[in-house]
């Protein structure tokens, strides 16, 4: 049993997309084959097992586009099967395969979490399992269905094992609140019966705390300026003119997000993930890149997915350096490198902060060595864990080439360059060798508990202001992070800039800024002109011509992209299916 659930849950590597067993879909015979696989244990768990297919990827480069999307990251390459090139470029609709794709794999597993629960209860399992394994399938159902309104809004609920078969069918999208509804009652009925924590083995697998998580993030979601009231939304209605999203600006949307983040908390078995030095401090640097390479759980870590050595390897592959046997593919924008604070824990453009733009570096700093572009020298230690950029010493002693002639450059890469001049370093672990083809396992984050405390921050700063207890909790991720607590006296609208500020760099990369920007209706932040390095010059590490700021792209995010389109396949079977604004 155990050689399948880890098999299944750490060595899986079922894309998102992959399609599910025939005896899943509508058959005839279909009743006799639920019958046969309910009549046994392992059919049946194997038949839970896999619905957990649906969960997001950690590939983002191809499967998923949310970190591609924001603006702290880019995707190098502007191929047919790499989404977010396209869709930054405003070249996407209501027809375009990962909108459908997606759409479609959640209904289906809708589909078959009902039909799990219509018949778990017959399999030879404990009382104690089929419990269990029930609240797993809740779970699973209600953060599909966040996945699904975070992104298209309201949709259908389908509980029931309804087939979409017919040519065309009547089934109306539900309310936001509707959906909000249901995801929360799934996700209390799950947390009631899931476990605190699991064994390493199953830690890919949801807990408590895991419900406790999901049900604060989408109450953050819910009351968020994109939901909350937003005027724009007001004329979307469906077609006996029931309005889909919230009219009216509620304040207690805000007391809900709060106090389902401090429920998180208040379980008292998570703790910022720190490593000590040999004095007894905590050592910034080793404690926030530990966090991303820890096998399997760590204090800090709600919810992620297990990756094995093998999956592991083509993460940190797509992420690595061209002369250590990687991609170059995963990018780290300028905007991104620009938002991280002096070492002083100033901005850049202020004041004090000891910035300097150009030259290079006289002397030797903590992370940064002799010769490094003054642009990199002096910032805070999350920066050197989570960008690499020309210069950066690598684990043996090497450094980052990404100026045209470097090994790590556009003209050896070619197509497998960095369009910015950056890497994203953040997940990469130390022993990771894609040229003997090495790694070893870990956790990809889905959820963790520095996101709580900002979720609690933002959420108590909307309701009452910078009260101590909030800024106590971003102060814990800065303390963490070696840098000072937040001046005292910031007014309500300093405190929400300080908290998306952390949330973009504590966060970075998390397949979370997307949905960030999107829900606080930034959309400056997605468009426009991105900038870079200047990856066509530079013949040596001195070079200045490389370190110039170049735009590399320039994109497009109109209104209507605050919400994906529903599928056309769908708007055109379902009578009853509104399509959102502007598509």
């Amino acid at each position: 049993m155990k050689k399948i659930v880890v098999r299944f849950l750490i060595l899986v590597t079922v894309s998102l997309f992959t399609s599910c067993e025939k005896y899943l879909d509508k058959a005839p015979d279909e009743l006799l084959s639920l019958e046969v696989t309910f009549a046994n244990r392992q059919y049946t768990e194997n038949f839970l097992y896999r619905i957990y297919a649906y969960l997001p990827s950690y590939n983002f480069w191809t499967d998923l586009p949310y970190n591609g999307l924001a603006d702290d990251t880019d995707i190098t390459w502007n191929r047919s099967n790499y989404p977010s090139y396209d869709m930054n470029l405003g070249n996407w609709n209501p027809t375009t395969g990962l909108v459908t794709n997606l759409w479609k794999n959640y209904y289906q597993s809708f589909r078959q979490i009902a039909i799990f629960l219509d018949n778990v209860d017959k399999a030879p399992i404990s009382t104690q399992n089929k419990t269990l394994y029930k609240a797993e399938a809740k779970f699973l159902r209600a953060y599909y269905y966040m996945n699904l309104v975070q992104l298209y809004g309201p949709v259908p609920l389908i509980l029931d094992q309804v087939s979409f078969e017919a040519s065309t069918f009547n089934i109306p999208r539900n309310t936001f609140d509707e959906c909000l509804t249901q995801i929360l009652k799934d996700l209390d009925e799950a947390a009631t019966d899931l476990p605190l924590k699991h064994e390493n083995i199953w830690a890919g697998k949801p807990t408590k705390g895991t419900a406790l998580a999901m049900k604060a993030r989408i109450l953050l979601w819910a009351a968020s300026p994109l939901v909350n009231g937003n005027p724009d939304l007001a004329g979307l209605v469906n077609r006996d003119g029931k309005a889909l999203f919230p009219t009216a600006y509620s304040k207690e949307r805000w007391q809900l997000a709060k106090a389902a983040s401090k429920a998180v908390i208040d379980l008292g078995i998570y703790n910022l993930y720190t490593v000590l030095d040999d004095k007894g401090a905590v050592n910034p640097m080793a404690s926030y890149k530990g966090l991303f390479i820890s096998q399997y759980a760590n204090e800090e870590m709600i919810w992620g997915r297990n990756l094995d050595g093998g999956n592991s390897l083509v993460l940190d592959r797509h992420c690595m350096l061209r002369s250590k046997g990687g991609w170059n593919g995963v990018a780290v924008t300028q905007k991104s490198v620009d938002e991280y604070e002096m070492a002083n824990g100033k901005a850049i453009t202020e004041s004090g902060s000891g910035y300097v733009e150009t030259g290079f570096s006289q002397q030797a700093t903590t992370y940064a060595p002799k010769g490094t572009w003054n642009m990199y020298v002096g910032r805070e230690p999350r920066f050197y864990v989570t960008v690499n950029y020309s210069g950066a010493p690598w684990w043996d002693n090497t450094k980052a080439e990404f100026f045209y002639k470097g090994k790590d450059g556009k003209e050896v890469g070619r197509d497998d360059h960095s369009r910015t001049g950056y890497l994203l370093r953040k997940f990469i672990d130390p022993v990771s060798d894609p040229i003997a083809n090495r790694n070893r396992a870990k956790l990809f984050p889905y959820i963790r508990l520095a996101d709580i405390y900002l979720m609690y921050a933002e959420a108590s700063n909307e309701l009452e202001g910078p009260t101590a207890d909030a800024i106590g909790y971003v102060n814990k991720i800065r303390s963490r992070a070696g840098l000072p607590a937040l001046a005292s006296g910031l007014s309500q609208t300093e405190f929400r800039k300080k908290i998306q500020h952390e949330r973009a760099i504590e966060l970075a990369s998390e397949q979370l800024r997307y949905f960030d920007l999107r829900r606080w209706k930034q959309a400056s932040d997605l468009k426009g002109s991105f900038e870079g390095m200047s990856v066509d010059l530079g013949s040596s590490a001195t070079d200045e011509s490389f370190f110039k700021r170049t735009v590399f792209e320039t994109r497009v995010f109109e209104n209507k992209h605050y919400w994906w389109p529903i599928p056309q396949s769908e708007v055109d079977k379902n009578q009853a299916m509104i399509q959102n604004p502007g598509w």
